[in-house]
């Protein structure tokens, strides 16, 4: 068994700490013998069977090396009867430290109880004082300290406090930090000086916005790596040398760096131009627009985003749906080239709306920032179309069903009608039976769907056909939209038949006549 007098524990890769990549521990036993516990093996060695310097030796005291802002202890101290030992835990080599023992009293070395080390001072506890030696000048001062005798000493720093070299906590110049410069004026700022695992102080910049062809000057003080500008600090569209100064509190602001380029704007486009939109059916309405006069950036980075108001209620998509006309749902619109539309379904009939078209650049369409209202189009306004007609159950039986259409007379008429039916509950295709399809100058207009399956539900609904054209930008373009009733519901009835039928083939009667003319045919009741 062990009993111990003191243990250090060293970290090759981090600052005398116990963590998860703690390697080794180093146990001082009371009767001088020195361990080296591998905590990854855990296993232990006694270092007198490994290294030759500590054979004959009895060991004292030990304590690890600590040198000002080094992520790492490379070496361990050792106190032995016969003097002082460095040894290297890397290489486990052993070298001796001089010094005058003579200037700690009579008894010298063996006066010495314990010691520890403070930057470049040695400071050794003896049974009456305390004796601080500088070991590059052999000097050795006492202080006498209340309360002797002592045991032990400890030694306490702070690396984010150096003393009396700070010139570890010096910046690096200026041509040497590395920022960028993204198109929403944030400035990402990056070191890699320091070593982790150290503390340091905190940095501060200063950053500098130099007006091309101009001596104004602007300045922003910012202690993250991470600077956002807001609006109004910087002109619009203008160009911009942008150069990055930085300090903390062990040293004086450096020079500016080498300056980088910006224009401000970019990924900020003016606001589309001269919206216009046309109602093609009751849901549906096509809205078109004019390129910003100004993109600020590739045509192609700029996305485009529609809002609208209904019934002084303003909506963005969903719930209605917007489609860009050349690709498929989305709710940001890419365009290219004059001009530019989109689709835009799922809205209400007979309902006036008011339109509005956002641009917007691609790496703003997730921003946590507000919106930019300089992007924002004026308004347009649109009625959607007129529903044109009812269509309900006339009479149902249990295999067919007479659904009656009703024209409602609207505005604007469609050009052709469409009757359609499927069984309910399933993905079946929608059909349409025989004369379904008819023109709109039938006001009401009947239509038999027949040998259908009694108890069953089935779907039915009208489609209406519209056509036309509508004039935007010196263009006519023509148009062809068609319009589906939202699906309505009937059940066919439980058809019933008679049980037993008898055919009467024969009659055993005479039938009475009053001219006593031929009787040529009979007529048959039956009640089932």
């Amino acid at each position: 068994m062990l009993v111990l007098k003191r243990i250090h524990f060293i970290d090759n890769s981090n600052l005398r700490r116990i963590s998860e990549v703690l390697r080794t521990a180093y146990l001082l036993t009371k009767n001088g013998s020195l361990f080296s516990l591998d905590m990854t093996k855990r296993t232990e060695q006694n270092l007198a069977l490994r290294l030759e310097c500590l054979k004959s030796e009895t060991v004292s005291s030990m304590m690890s090396e600590f040198a000002w802002n080094r992520a790492a202890s490379p070496a361990i101290y050792v106190l032995t009867w016969n003097g002082m030992l460095r040894v290297d835990v890397i290489t486990m080599k052993c070298a001796e430290i001089a010094f005058d023992w003579t200037k700690f009293g009579e008894n010298g070395l063996k006066s010495v109880s314990s010691f520890a080390i403070a930057d470049k001072l040695f400071v050794f506890v003896t049974s009456a004082e305390l004796i601080v030696y500088e070991l590059s000048t052999s000097t050795a001062t006492p202080i006498p300290v209340p309360g002797s005798p002592f045991k032990q000493v400890l030694a306490v720093s702070q690396s984010s406090q150096p003393y009396p070299d700070r010139s570890c906590f010096a910046l690096s110049e200026p041509p040497d930090v590395n920022f960028c410069v993204v198109n929403f004026l944030t400035l990402a700022l990056q070191h890699s000086l320091f070593v982790q695992g150290v503390s340091v102080p905190a940095t501060q910049y200063e950053l500098h916005f130099k007006r091309k062809d101009s001596d104004k000057v602007k300045n922003v003080h910012s202690i993250n790596h991470i600077v956002h500008v807001e609006n109004g600090i910087l002109d619009k569209e203008t160009d911009y040398e942008v150069t990055v100064s930085w300090f903390n509190r062990f040293s004086s602001p450096s020079t500016p760096s080498v300056s980088q380029t910006l224009r401000t704007g970019y990924g900020f486009p003016s606001s589309p131009q001269e919206p216009s939109a046309f109602a093609l059916s009751p849901d549906t309405v096509l809205l078109y627009w004019q390129l910003p006069s100004k993109t600020n950036a590739p045509v192609a980075e700029i996305k485009y985003r529609v809002r609208l108001f209904k019934n002084s209620i303003r909506e963005d998509f969903p719930p209605a749906r917007i489609v860009n006309v050349h690709s498929n749902s989305t709710d940001a619109v890419t365009c290219l080239n004059d001009p530019c539309s989109a689709k835009i379904s799922n809205l209400r009939p007979s309902t006036d709306y008011k339109f509005w078209v956002r641009a917007i650049h691609e790496s703003h369409l997730n921003s946590q920032f507000s919106d930019d209202t300089e992007g924002l189009s004026t308004e347009t306004t649109v009625r959607t179309k007129d529903v044109c007609g009812t269509l309900r159950p006339d009479n149902v039986t249990g295999t067919s069903v007479v659904l009656r259409w009703n024209s409602l007379e609207p505005g604007t008429p469609p050009t052709k009608i469409s009757i359609q039916y499927r069984i309910s509950g399933g993905d079946a295709s929608w059909k349409s039976p025989h004369n379904a399809t008819f023109n709109w100058s039938a006001m009401s207009t009947a239509i038999i769907i027949s040998a259908l399956r009694s108890a069953t539900s089935y779907d039915y609904r009208f489609s209406a056909e519209y056509s036309g054209s509508y004039h935007y930008g010196n263009r006519n373009y023509p148009f062809n939209e068609t319009y589906y009733q939202s699906a309505q519901q009937i059940k066919t009835k439980l058809e019933c038949k008679p049980f037993v039928i008898n055919n009467i083939t024969s009659f055993n009667f005479h039938p009475f006549t009053d001219d006593h003319t031929t009787i040529w045919c009979y007529q048959i009741w039956y009640h089932g």
